[in-house]
């Protein structure tokens, strides 16, 4: 009897074990992004230029970049907010303009608006009547429960009017949070928040993550963003220059300290680095940040250095890595600029060639 019963214990093991890996093959991307682009200006501005963008279900997926970049123009257009010249938005196997995929998504723009004439409890209620929810006990205490996560009760019954710029970006997220959503685009939601307020945020994507919410956000603060998401990508100039996830970035940024306290000269040593990969991010009288392709080549990098008779005392990695990534991207992008020919000439996403008045960051363009 002990034996059959192992037997078929072991039988379903491996009949839940084989159905587990048909689901995991079958399970589509919260997000995909296959060939995008917008531009502007009968085409002449490139806000997007061919991205491609993978996000699975339940990242925090963080968009990083220089102003100008194309992360809010990467965000409409996967909410369907703008109309894409070129490639194509799934949300969960569906076209970004589906109706199912409306129903499960969340919403906060940078700078949010609001019926002001209301206080929180009622705006909530009257959005949760909008999304066609009935206002029984379940609604009132999903209210309660979102007030509450965003700091709020105890001003819930205040006039919007009365809120301070952090407080309406709390109230902004409670009304993403009362929608239930499988997936969230939040657009700086720490924008004119003081710390406790960047620090509530950060609470809440570990909630979402914890819940499995899928969450796409969009911020300057790479601190917050390194502590809280898992994944992220770098757009620079409407392409998708970098996108993996935040463990591995910051396992890339080796610092190496200088024997004796002698630094050799940039051009030095960025010629040796050329000869193994790495990249260098920052150069003082006691250290260099060295950016790394992968882990596995600082052994590489090490050899290289020593070869070039520049002498290492330590070797260590930073855990800052995302910080570090940004000041290579953007030194890589003005060494570019610098590099060009024509004073005159203009880039794909610069705002050059835009009529008066508009910028790529603006509502129709790039941010």
């Amino acid at each position: 009897m002990v034996s059959a019963m192992g037997s078929a214990l072991r039988g379903y093991s491996v009949t839940t074990e084989a159905a587990a890996a048909a689901t995991e093959q079958k399970k589509v991307p919260a997000v995909l992004v296959e060939g995008l682009v917008k531009s502007y200006s009968f085409g002449r501005i490139k806000a997007l230029d061919g991205v491609n963008l993978q996000v699975d279900e339940g990242d925090i997926f963080a968009l990083i970049g220089p102003n100008g970049a194309g992360k809010t123009t990467l965000m409409g257009c996967m909410l369907a907010l703008l109309r894409v010249n070129k490639g194509r938005v799934k949300i969960f196997g569906k076209p970004a303009d589906h109706i199912d995929v409306r129903r499960v998504t969340g919403f906060l723009p940078e700078r949010p608006s609001f019926e002001s004439w209301m206080n929180a409890k009622e705006f909530l209620q009257f959005h949760q009547m909008l999304a066609g929810r009935s206002a029984d006990e379940t609604a009132a205490e999903d209210i309660k429960q979102a007030l509450e996560a965003v700091e709020l009760e105890t001003v819930s019954k205040r006039q919007i009017s009365k809120y301070s710029r952090g407080m309406l970006q709390r109230l902004g997220l409670a009304q993403v949070m009362v929608g239930k959503p499988k997936i969230c685009f939040l657009d700086e939601p720490t924008s004119g928040m003081d710390p406790p307020g960047m620090e509530m945020v950060r609470t809440l994507l570990t909630q979402f993550r914890k819940q499995g919410v899928t969450v796409i956000v969009n911020s300057h603060h790479l601190d917050e963003i390194e502590r809280a998401c898992t994944r992220f990508a770098f757009i620079r100039k409407g392409k998708i220059m970098t996108q993996e996830s935040i463990s591995n970035v910051a396992s890339k940024m080796m610092i190496a300290c200088w024997a004796g306290g002698v630094a050799p000269e940039a051009a030095i040593l960025n010629a040796a680095l050329n000869e193994c990969g790495g990249t260098l991010a920052d150069l003082n009288d006691e250290h260099a940040k060295i950016m790394l392709n992968d882990r596995q080549d600082a052994s590489k990098v090490i050899e290289t250095l020593v070869k070039n008779q520049i002498s290492i005392e330590e070797i260590f990695f930073d855990r800052r890595g995302l910080s570090e990534l940004f000041k290579v991207e953007v030194s890589d992008e003005r060494r570019s600029d610098d590099s060009k020919n024509s004073p005159t000439g203009s880039t794909p996403g610069s705002t050059q060639d835009l009529p008066p008045g508009q910028t790529p960051d603006s509502n129709s363009g790039a941010n």
